[in-house]
């Protein structure tokens, strides 16, 4: 069993690499554990942080860049299903709706925004 300080740093750094498989693995062990769900979205958030940051400055491409938002939006998702069934979820803050115009570029941001705002508690009908 690794303390929560090893998880959160292997998290980080595979999303940064994507690396889907160790994210993925990490995030399942982190749940295991029964460890707060909003710390490990919170440094997967930080790994996204990083990512823009390479696309910015042309470290990455697009195709990275999109790869990384979809690894998130999965992660997150399998992380909130799971604390729902061991009722780790956050206290219900609200419903939020957002949308993109279909195919935009924007619509990665949207992604990001809408796994943390679900990681917080929010609702997020994505339109």
């Amino acid at each position: 069993m690794l303390k929560e300080d090893k998880l959160l740093a292997i998290g980080y750094d595979a999303l940064v690499q994507i690396n889907e498989k160790k994210v993925i693995e990490t995030a399942r062990e982190w749940m295991e554990n029964k460890y707060e769900p909003r710390k490990l979205l919170n440094k997967l958030a930080e790994a996204m942080v990083e990512i823009g940051r390479k696309f910015d400055e042309k470290e990455y491409f697009l195709a990275q860049f999109i790869l990384s938002s979809n690894i998130m939006e999965n992660v997150t998702k399998m992380i909130l299903e799971e604390a729902a069934v061991t009722e780790m979820v956050p206290e219900h803050k609200g419903t939020i709706i957002m949308g993109t115009v279909k195919n935009d570029i924007h619509d990665l941001g949207k992604k990001i925004a809408a796994s943390m705002l679900r990681v917080e508690g929010f609702t997020v009908i994505d339109l």
